[in-house]
This record gives structure tokens, sequence and C-alpha cells, in this order.
């Protein structure tokens, strides 16, 4: 069984995977989806880390068809996943308050 660090970090690689693919056309976006349904599996399952995850996370992995609509809430929601991504990696989880904070910083 993998420790709570190691699921931080495992989360933050899976979430810079799907950060990285930048859907196209519909076909990508429901291949997109693939990977995000799994990565969500991989939060709720059992000593999974969905209750302590930002509901921002739980935003975007729903939200790759509106992405794929609206270049601005893309840009929104890419910038809160990469400032996730380094809090992760640091082996923190941040809060929805906290990344709202960091992106409204100069």
């Amino acid at each position: 069984m993998a420790t709570r660090s190691e699921m931080i970090r495992a989360l933050a690689d899976s979430l810079h995977h799907l950060r990285t693919l930048k859907p196209k056309t519909k076909d990508d976006v429901a291949s997109w989806y693939v990977l995000a349904r799994k990565l969500e599996a991989e939060l709720v399952s059992a000593n999974g880390l969905s209750p302590e995850v930002p509901s921002l996370l739980w935003h975007y992995l729903a939200d790759a068809d509106i992405r794929f609509k609206d270049e601005a809430y893309a840009d929104l929601q890419d910038h809160q996943m990469r400032l996730l991504v380094q809090c992760l990696k640091r082996g923190e989880i941040p809060s929805d308050d906290e990344l709202r904070r960091y992106i409204a910083l100069p």
C-alpha cells in the first residue's frame, strides 16, 4: 500500500500528465475524459485522497468539454492546476482558498 506522500506525488504526476494533453477534437476530449475518470477512481479508492483534494481539481476533471470551447476558462483552470501540481510536488494539498489566493497575487 502506498504511503500518503507517495499518493500525493502520484497525483502530481497524473495531474501534470493531464495538463500536457490539450484536446483539439471532440474525440480528443473523450480520450482525455477516460484518463480523468481513471484518476478520479484512484482518488476515491480505499485510502484515497478524495476528502483532501480541493474542489477545483474535481471541476478540472469534469470540465474538459468547457475548456475545449472557452479559451479563457481553459487558461484559468490550467493556471489553477499548475499551482496545484507545484504544491503537490512539495507534498502539500492546498485548499481552494489557497489556490485562489495564489492566483490573485500579482
